[in-house]
């Protein structure tokens, strides 16, 4: 890390934070280049450089410069705009991700050291300055590529967002359309999920920085991450690689609402009273408020209050961000039943009749709504 010139020594800091601040890092762990590029804002030239910087422990792996979508693609129209099966879906994503090349992690011990402060002194990353700089970069990356869209209430999933800017973007892997659309998506939600409430970064946030820091999180845009996450995965059931207060979980995904449940093999590592410090902070600070509709809004805190003082079974409704870039936050657990269950929505009353009456039947993979 010394032998880094000092005109790169930020860039070089910046990068290493974005991939490790997210927690235990293995090795072959692999960050998508264009996505890196893109969240970070640097150019093809600039990570080059970087990796060959550090070349002893990450390693930049090209993609083949051709990129074989398949039959039935539009290179001209956007990805959201076509009918794709979900399963095709899911290998254009994988495929679209990785076009542009990936950087893996060759030692482990690299991590370790960049995350203790006693060894790597100045090069720490997760010291309160390092992750301040993070976290205001991904604050400042969050508000311009939601600033570049514009909601339209149209197609199956409710709503769409359509590119009303110039392109966020610095680096493309090919210049059409359909990659296009799919990288400042895929862009957004990833910046977007790093602040979000259930973000694995998020209570690293809280411990660090100082309160005026994290208010920022109040101007965070709610309403278009929810759109996003719904048009990126489409309707339907997301299992697999579906994370839920950084616990393995499953998604339920609905026209303006997205419901999760933690797997029932996870939910023993899930932490109450750590869970609801965090919402308690977020109240404090003005991020998320209580949402009781037929309550005066000084006495829409009390049933949280009280619902805090069982940890054995909480629930909270509240609303996530400011005018129009809410949405509604619901989540209740049963520490004696064995579950956590939360939705976002854009309609809390829709979406809660439906949790009400199929909270737990939904999560099963033939579920059908009802009309």
């Amino acid at each position: 890390m010394e032998r880094i010139p000092k005109d790169m020594l930020s860039a070089v800091q910046l990068v290493l934070t974005y991939m490790f601040v997210r927690g235990d890092i293995s090795i072959g762990g692999q960050w998508y280049f264009a996505l890196t590029c893109n969240v970070l804002r640097l150019s093809e030239t600039e990570l080059c450089g970087i990796c060959q910087q550090l070349h002893a422990v990450l390693e930049f792996q090209d993609a083949p410069k051709q990129l074989d979508l398949g039959e039935g693609i539009d290179t001209t129209r956007s990805f959201f705009e076509q009918e794709i099966p979900s399963w095709r879906r899911a290998q254009l994503r994988a495929r679209l991700r990785g076009a542009s090349g990936v950087v893996r992690l060759h030692h482990k011990s690299f991590y370790d050291f960049l995350i203790d402060p006693t060894r790597s002194l100045t090069f720490c990353v997760r010291t309160p300055v390092v992750l301040e700089k993070i976290f205001n970069h991904f604050v400042k990356r969050h508000q311009q590529f939601a600033q570049s869209f514009l909601i339209c209430s149209t197609g199956p999933t409710g709503y769409t967002l359509e590119a009303s800017q110039p392109s966020v973007l610095e680096y493309l892997p090919q210049d059409n359309e359909f990659i296009r659309s799919f990288l400042q998506f895929d862009t957004f939600i990833n910046i977007t999920c790093d602040l979000a409430h259930d973000s694995p970064t998020l209570p690293l946030f809280l411990e660090s920085l100082p309160s005026d820091c994290l208010s920022k999180l109040a101007a965070y845009d709610h309403r278009k991450h929810l759109i996003a996450d719904i048009l990126m995965w489409g309707i339907g059931i997301f299992e697999g690689n579906a994370r839920v207060l950084d616990l393995w979980g499953v998604e339920r995904l609905l026209p303006g609402m997205l419901f999760s449940c933690i797997d029932l093999d996870e939910f023993e590592f899930f932490d109450s009273r750590e869970f609801l410090a965090m919402v308690q902070k977020l109240e404090k600070l003005g991020v998320i408020k209580p949402y009781h509709p037929n309550l005066p809004s000084t006495l829409a805190s009390i049933p949280q209050m009280f619902s805090r003082l069982k940890h054995a079974q909480c629930s909270g409704r509240y609303k996530l961000g400011r005018g129009d870039k809410t949405v509604y936050w619901y989540w209740e657990f049963d520490m004696e039943e064995g579950y956590f269950h939360e939705f976002r929505a854009l309609d809390f009353a829709k979406a809660m009749r439906i949790y009400e009456k199929e909270k737990f039947a939904m999560w099963d993979e033939d579920w059908v709504a009802p009309p």
